[in-house]
C-alpha cells in the first residue's frame, strides 16, 4: 500500500476516535478490545516514511482471548490485562473501519463489550461476568454474558437459530444431591417438579406421564451448596451459584440443535472422555525425568487446550531465529494429542521418541539417555515452545531505563510492557510473571530497583545445607557408626565434635577425629577444618578418644607371604602412661580383643613372640600427631597352633550401627517463601557495582514476587553442590493443595489463590533415582500416579504422605478464576 493510501486511514481513524471523544457515552453502544500490540504496529506502518515496516496484518485479538473461552456468545478475556498496555478499546465505528481493510487474523474474534450504567455513571463494561461450561465430558470453556443477561438469554446462545423458533423453551431447576439439573420441554401447560438429577431419566417420574417432555435435557447445571430456583426470566449475575467458581454448565444436546461456531467445543466431546489424558509414556532409556515433565504440563488444561485445538498451527514463528521453527511445537502438539486421545488406564501408552529427537536437536544437552533434571527439560522445553509460537515477528530494540526514584508500579509496568513487546505466546500468558529486585549499596544507601520476568518460582529449603556426615566413634576396642546432623556448607570440625560431645558425653578436647585411609591414620583434622571439604562416602572419617597424654596408634596386618601383609581391621588409638613400656600395653590391648571373641581361650598358652611382632610405624606423616605401631600377625601360627581364624576375631572391631538421625521435621511452603523474600548481604565475590559511588561494594539485595502468572511453577531447590560433593535435600514440605494465598508475598497488592493441579517428583539420591509425577485430570477431576508407562489411580490425601512431601521437586498451581484481579 503506498503512503498517501497509509496516511489516509490514519486520518479517518482519527477522526472516528476524536469524534466519539467529544461525546459521552451512551447505554445501548457496543465498543471493541483490540491488541494493544497490533495497534501500535499498525500506527508506525501508517507513519513510516520509509516503506520499511511491515504491514500489520488481520486484526489480532486472540492473545486477549482466554485459551478456555468459548466462539459463541462473547469472548472471555485473559486474567490480569492492562488498559493500553495489552489492549485498547475502540468505538464501533472505529472497528469496523478497521475490520473492513483488514480484516480479523487467524484464531482472533470480535470482542465486543456493551456500555453500561452505574448510578448515573456510565462506563464501558470491560470485565463481564462469566460462566464456565462444557458440552458433555468435552473441554472446560468460559462464555461471558452482559449483566441483566436471563438464564434464557444464555440458552439461546447455544442452540441454533431454527431450533429456538420451532419451540417454546423453558428452563426448570430441580436440586437433590447438590447437584441442579436444567431441562428444555414444550408443553401447553405448566408442569410442576418435585425432584430430579442429571442420571436420571427425565422422561419418567417425576413428571405426569400426559406431559409432554423432551427427551434429552439441554443443560445441567451442578454447585456445590444450597438450594436456588431459576426461570428463563432469571438473572444471571444475581444468582451466586451460577457465579461461584465452582459451578459450570454442562450442555447435552444432539450435535444438529448446536450452533456450527461451536464446533471445536463439539469436537472436543468427541475426543475428551473420563478415560481422556491418561496414557502412559514410553521409557526410553533413564527418560523418566522426561516423562515426569510432560504429565504435568499435559494436565496444564490452559496450554494442552492450546494445541488439542491446534492454536498453535496458525501461530507458529517460523522465521524466528531462536526458536526451531515450529519443529518442536508440532512435536509436542502431536504427542499432546496422543495423551489425550488414547485409551488411557486400559492400558495405551504414548512413544515420545519423536519429541525427544527433536527437543535434543535443537537442545544437545538432551540429545543422549542419561538421566537428567526434570526441571531443566520443563524450562527448555517451555522457552522453546515461547519462542516457536512468539508472535512477535520483529522484536524491536529496547533501552532499559534507571529506576531513578521512580514509583515501583511505573518501573513494573514499563519493563512488563517492554517484555510484552518482544515476547507474546500461549506461554507468557500463562507462565510468565514478574520479580521485584532491590539492591541497596551499604555506603551511600542508593537503591536500585529492577523488574524481571520469570518462568518458574526456585525457592530454597530452611535448613538445606543440613545433610548428615558418616562417622566412627571408637573408644578403646568398641566401635559406633553414627550418622551426625551438619551444616555442610558453614560447619566447621569443631561443630561436628560439639555433636558428638553431646551424644557421648565424652568432653571434645578428648575428641580425636582422624581420616583412615587403607586402614591407617591419614591425617588428623584440625577443629577449624571446613566439613565441606569431606567428601563422603570417600572419606572414612573417625571420631577417637585419647583417654591420656601419650595415645600411641595400633594398626593390624596379617601375614599374606613374600613379605607382603595384608589389613585386618581399622587402626585403634592405645591411651598411655609417660613411662609405661609398649610391647606389653599392645600385648594387652589384643590380649582383650582375643577374650572378647573367643572368650574360652586360655591366654596363657599363646606364645606371644610368635603370635605376633611389633614394628614401628614409619609410614606415618606429621598430620597424623601421635606416633605409632604396627602389629603384624603370623597366619601360620594362628591357623596351625592356635586354631584362630584372626577374621573372625577382628569382626568384633567392627563398628556399630548407631540410632537412626531423627527426621526433620517438615516446612512449610511459606517457610520457603519467606526464605526466598528475605534480604541477604551478597559475598565478597558477588561485588555489585554502585553507580553513584564508582565502586564495587558488598550491598543487601532482596527479592519479591510483584506479577504472578496464571500457571505458577514453584521449584523447590533440593540439590545442592559444592565444590568436592553434591547432595539431595529431602527435606519435607508441606504444601497446601488447595487455596495457595499468596497475598502477604506480593507488595504489588494482588490477593491471587491457587490450587495444585501436579507434581513432579524426584525418588531417590543424587546419583540416580526416579522421576514420577502425581496430576489432577481436568476433565474428571481426579489425581492419578503417572510412573512411566504405568498410569494409576489415587486419592488426593497421597499429595500429603510424608514421602511426596519428601520427594515434591515441582509444584504446578494454576490461579483460581475468581482470583484474576491483576
Amino acid at each position: 500500500m503506498d503512503l498517501a493510501n497509509r496516511v489516509d486511514r490514519a486520518r479517518q481513524w482519527e477522526s472516528v476516535i476524536a469524534s466519539v471523544e467529544s461525546t459521552p457515552l451512551e447505554p445501548g453502544n457496543w465498543w471493541f478490545l483490540i491488541s494493544a500490540g497490533w495497534l501500535r504496529s499498525w500506527q508506525s506502518y501508517c507513519q513510516d516514511l520509509t516503506g520499511a515496516a511491515p504491514p500489520p496484518g488481520g486484526i489480532t485479538t486472540d492473545n486477549l482471548i482466554h485459551p478456555l473461552s468459548s466462539k459463541l456468545g462473547f469472548a472471555q478475556t485473559r486474567d490480569g490485562l492492562v488498559v493500553d498496555e495489552d489492549y485498547v478499546v475502540v468505538p464501533e465505528e472505529a472497528w469496523n473501519l478497521l475490520t473492513s481493510w483488514y480484516g480479523l487474523s487467524e484464531g482472533s474474534l470480535a470482542i465486543s463489550r456493551p456500555v453500561a450504567v452505574n448510578g448515573e455513571s456510565a462506563f464501558i463494561d470491560v470485565n463481564l461476568p462469566s460462566v464456565k461450561f462444557r458440552i458433555g465430558n468435552g473441554t472446560m470453556r468460559r462464555l461471558c454474558f452482559p449483566r441483566g443477561y436471563t438464564v434464557g438469554q444464555l440458552k439461546r446462545i447455544f442452540i441454533t437459530k431454527e431450533e429456538a423458533e420451532k419451540r417454546e423453551e423453558r428452563l426448570m431447576f430441580g436440586e437433590e444431591n447438590n447437584e441442579i439439573c436444567v431441562t428444555s420441554f414444550t408443553g401447553e401447560e405448566d408442569i410442576s417438579v418435585t425432584s430430579f438429577t442429571g442420571d436420571e431419566d427425565i422422561s419418567g417420574a417425576p413428571f405426569n406421564s400426559k406431559d409432554k417432555i423432551e427427551q434429552s435435557p439441554l443443560f445441567t447445571v451442578y454447585y456445590n451448596e444450597g438450594r436456588k430456583s431459576l426461570d428463563n426470566d432469571a438473572v444471571l449475575v444475581s444468582d451466586t451459584h451460577l457465579l461461584n467458581s465452582d459451578a459450570y454448565l454442562v450442555v447435552d444436546a444432539a450435535p444438529e440443535m448446536l450452533q456450527c461456531d461451536a464446533e471445536d467445543v463439539k469436537q472436543s466431546l468427541i475426543k475428551l472422555n473420563d478415560t481422556s489424558g491418561l496414557s502412559g509414556l514410553r521409557n526410553l532409556g533413564n527418560t523418566c525425568f522426561m516423562n515426569s515433565a510432560l504429565q504435568c504440563l499435559s494436565n496444564c488444561e490452559p496450554l494442552t487446550s492450546f494445541f488439542l485445538h491446534g492454536h498453535h498451527v496458525s501461530q507458529i514463528n517460523r522465521s524466528n531465529p531462536i526458536g526451531t521453527g515450529g519443529a518442536l511445537a508440532e512435536a509436542y502438539g502431536a504427542l499432546v494429542k496422543d495423551i489425550w486421545q488414547g485409551n488411557g488406564c486400559c492400558g495405551n501408552v504414548a512413544d515420545p521418541s519423536r519429541f525427544k529427537h527433536i527437543l535434543g536437536r535443537f537442545e544437545h544437552r538432551f540429545m543422549g539417555y542419561h538421566q537428567q533434571d526434570s526441571q531443566e527439560l520443563l524450562s527448555a522445553l517451555l522457552d522453546r515452545l515461547h519462542e516457536d509460537v512468539n508472535r512477535i515477528v520483529h522484536k524491536p530494540y529496547i533501552e532499559l531505563q534507571d529506576s531513578d526514584g521512580r514509583p515501583d508500579c511505573e518501573i513494573a509496568k514499563e519493563s512488563w510492557t517492554n517484555h510484552k513487546l518482544r515476547n507474546d505466546s500461549v506461554v507468557v500468558d500463562n507462565f510468565h510473571g514478574q520479580f521485584r529486585s532491590s539492591v541497596v549499596c551499604p555506603n551511600c544507601g542508593y537503591n536500585s530497583v529492577t523488574f524481571d520476568p520469570f518462568l518458574f518460582v526456585s525457592l530454597p529449603l530452611p535448613n538445606a545445607s543440613l545433610s548428615t556426615l558418616e562417622v566412627t566413634f571408637v573408644r578403646h576396642d568398641h566401635a559406633i557408626q553414627m550418622r551426625i546432623p551438619v551444616d555442610r556448607v558453614h560447619a566447621k570440625i569443631d561443630n561436628l565434635l560439639d555433636s558428638i560431645g553431646e551424644a557421648t558425653g565424652i568432653s571434645v578436647s578428648q575428641l580425636v577425629p582422624v581420616e583412615i585411609y587403607d586402614h591407617s591414620p591419614y591425617k588428623v583434622y584440625r577443629k577449624d577444618y571446613p566439613l565441606s571439604r569431606i567428601n563422603q562416602p570417600s572419606d572414612d572419617i573417625k571420631v577417637y578418644v585419647a583417654e591420656s597424654d601419650f595415645p600411641v596408634w595400633i594398626t593390624f596386618k596379617l601375614e599374606a607371604g613374600g613379605g607382603y601383609t595384608l589389613p585386618v581391621a581399622f587402626p585403634l588409638l592405645l591411651s598411655m602412661e609417660k613411662d609405661e613400656e609398649i610391647v606389653p600395653a599392645i600385648r594387652s590391648l589384643v590380649a582383650g580383643i582375643i577374650k572378647t571373641a573367643l572368650p574360652n581361650i586360655d591366654l596363657s598358652t599363646i606364645d606371644w613372640d610368635k603370635l605376633a611382632r611389633i614394628d614401628e610405624d614409619r609410614s606415618l606423616g606429621i598430620d597424623c600427631l601421635y606416633s605409632g605401631y604396627i602389629v603384624v600377625f603370623s597366619r601360620t601360627y594362628c591357623r596351625d597352633e592356635l586354631g584362630v581364624d584372626l577374621g573372625t576375631v577382628f569382626e568384633n572391631l567392627e563398628p556399630e550401627v548407631g540410632p537412626p538421625v531423627s527426621q526433620p521435621k517438615a516446612v512449610s511452603l511459606q517457610d520457603c517463601l519467606d526464605l526466598f523474600t528475605m534480604e541477604e548481604r551478597l559475598s565478597a565475590d558477588e561485588l555489585w557495582y554502585c553507580k553513584r559511588c564508582k565502586d564495587h561494594q558488598q550491598a543487601s539485595k532482596k527479592m519479591d514476587l510483584w506479577r504472578l502468572p496464571n500457571v505458577l511453577v514453584i521449584h523447590l531447590k533440593r540439590f545442592s553442590y559444592s565444590r568436592l560433593w553434591g547432595e539431595k535435600v529431602s527435606t519435607r514440605v508441606d504444601y497446601p493443595i488447595n487455596g495457595l494465598d499468596l497475598r502477604s508475598n506480593l507488595p504489588s497488592g494482588e490477593h491471587p489463590v491457587y490450587d495444585l493441579f501436579a507434581v513432579s517428583n524426584h525418588h531417590g539420591g543424587l546419583g540416580g533415582g526416579h522421576y514420577t509425577a502425581l496430576a489432577k485430570n481436568f476433565v474428571n477431576g481426579q489425581w492419578f500416579n503417572f510412573d512411566d508407562s504405568y498410569v494409576s489411580k489415587v486419592d488426593a490425601s497421597t499429595l500429603q504422605s510424608k514421602d511426596t512431601q519428601r520427594s515434591a521437586y515441582l509444584l504446578f498451581y494454576i490461579r483460581r478464576d475468581d482470583t484474576n484481579n491483576r
